[in-house]
């Protein structure tokens, strides 16, 4: 999908956003912008003045060093959120803040999470690593009918498809819809790149992530939300009806 939105300071994620775990979300709503959770005691007391000001001269260098407008950190010890912030404004130009709720966009860190997420229901044995993907989703097909049969899950998410580099993108820039886009990646010749050259692909890990929910019965969205639980995260809706939609629908499994 296209990039995905997480409230920071939380990493990770696909087709959807995640929320803070249960404990992270609640030292987070209590405290203001800037201050430390557990004030004067509980966690708290594990960060020192001295190393919170350490901590926090970090992105701000980094701030200073990039030209990004702002960040947001949290560190965690021992299953506890010792210090939530943000740092500088979410947008140039504007005077909001970024603070522990900001969103952000996730854009490929939610790779570890897809091939996770299928890497569980392989696990589980509801689908193989090397089950070839038209058998999952026909109208998905690359090259000529020998190859096209042969591409299996670790061919996409191994990059070894054939595609080209970043094949798709540029559609879903223009608008095109998933399944648009799925089918339209036929029409791209592959040479001799199939297994044997390595080239970067969005499309390629959606075309998995489809082909996988559509062999579960399910959608992408769905079968993600509930697989997710694995990694003992929370999920929330695809895009946070409070927030901004971007101007492109995500089309993307990044």
């Amino acid at each position: 999908m296209g990039c995905r939105h997480i409230a920071a300071p939380v990493c990770g994620a696909l087709l959807f956003g995640f929320t803070p775990p249960p404990a992270l979300q609640a030292a987070a709503a209590a405290q203001p912008d800037g201050v430390q959770p557990g004030g004067g005691g509980g966690a708290g007391k594990e960060l020192p003045g001295a190393v919170v000001s350490r901590i926090e001269a970090l992105p701000q260098q980094l701030m200073q060093r990039t030209g990004v407008p702002g960040v947001a950190i949290a560190v965690v010890r021992r299953d506890q959120a010792v210090l939530v912030r943000g740092f500088g404004v979410r947008q140039l130009g504007r005077s909001e803040p970024v603070d522990a709720h900001t969103v952000f966009p996730l854009a490929s860190l939610s790779k570890p999470i897809t091939s996770t997420v299928l890497a569980g229901v392989v696990g589980d044995g509801r689908a193989s690593w090397d089950t070839p993907v038209t058998t999952q989703l026909p109208g998905f097909r690359l090259g000529p009918p020998a190859i096209a049969a042969s591409v299996t899950l670790r061919d996409l998410l191994s990059h070894r498809s054939g595609l080209s580099d970043h094949a798709g993108d540029p559609l879903e820039d223009l608008g095109f819809d998933r399944a648009t886009i799925l089918e339209r990646l036929s029409l791209q010749p592959l040479g001799n790149r199939f297994r044997a050259t390595y080239a970067y692909t969005n499309f390629g890990f959606t075309a998995a992530a489809e082909a996988v929910a559509r062999q579960q019965g399910s959608s992408w969205e769905k079968l993600a939300a509930t697989d997710a639980l694995l990694l003992c995260i929370e999920t929330t809706v695809l895009l946070d009806p409070g927030l901004e939609r971007p101007p492109v629908g995500p089309a993307r499994s990044r």
